[in-house]
């Protein structure tokens, strides 16, 4: 776009237009192709992480109650049970975001 602008005199005159178009448009479309595939699988990723997420908390605080009612977990070690869970799902997110910073700076 810089070029087109810079040059806008020389492609009047010569009637370039279309070269300088098809300059601007086709590493916008490589771009947006590659961003595209990016999207989905982040999108893919967010949801999984959810999911996962979601699905280990209930197991977690069901085995939790079960052992708690059994008194063979005190509520303080179920705690700290659950402390190491959130810390690892956080190291986990961590690694994911990144993933999508190193193509963030490859982008760029």
């Amino acid at each position: 776009m810089h070029e087109q602008l810079e040059h806008s005199k020389f492609v009047k005159i010569h009637g370039l237009l279309g070269v300088f178009i098809n300059r601007l448009v086709e590493p916008f479309m490589k771009l947006y192709c590659a961003t595209m595939k990016f999207q989905k699988v982040q999108y893919l990723f967010t949801g999984l992480d959810t999911i996962i997420l979601a699905i280990g908390q209930i197991l977690l605080f069901i085995i939790g109650g079960v052992e708690i009612i059994k008194d063979s977990l005190s509520i303080g070690q179920f705690t700290v049970a659950l402390s190491y869970f959130n810390m690892t799902i956080a190291a986990i997110r961590y690694f994911f975001g990144l993933g999508k910073s190193v193509q963030n700076v490859k982008v760029s």
